[in-house]
């Protein structure tokens, strides 16, 4: 879905160690500068592709927390790396169709406001922007952060 928004781009490296959703992906027409790996990233990746900004888009809710402290100092390697966006959904208390979307997704760590920003404390980038969002229905709300490197304590 993001590459129907993300018009101008040098390249597009997507990562997903499953391989069904690679293959889903694949069917959509892809320009010749989107590239897509049936793995993990991994610090080799980084060295070789030196991105400038990365897109966890609808992925931390699908990783352990273990997992996502473990990706940080990989994406930390990359010193052109200026910014990352995440977007996952959100359990917000009191929310009982939001909760109830978030019990039905199948990404197991749905994880509250303060679950997100928690995964981010222990690395070295800092959350610049964070933001509730409700979806166009209202229903269902999404946590976005933009993350920058650095320990400067915004959040």
């Amino acid at each position: 879905m993001a590459l129907n928004h993300l018009t101008a781009f040098q390249s597009y490296h997507g990562f997903d160690p499953d391989r069904r959703a690679i293959r889903n992906f694949c069917k959509k027409s892809l320009a010749g500068n989107v590239f897509l790996y049936p793995k993990a990233l991994e610090s080799a990746d980084i060295q070789s592709i030196r991105p400038t900004k990365a897109l966890l888009l609808g992925l931390l809710h699908h990783v352990s927390s273990a997992y996502a402290r473990d990706l940080f100092p990989v994406l930390n390697q990359a010193e052109s790396l200026n910014c990352i966006v995440t977007l996952d959904p959100v359990r917000i208390r009191g929310n009982f169709v939001n909760e109830l979307l978030c019990r039905l997704d199948r990404g197991r760590y749905v994880r509250s406001r303060e679950g997100y920003l928690s995964l981010v404390r222990e690395s070295d980038f800092d959350v610049r922007h964070a933001y509730v969002l409700p979806s166009g229905n209202g229903l269902a709300s999404y946590f976005c952060m933009c993350l920058e490197r650095g320990k400067r304590g915004f959040l």
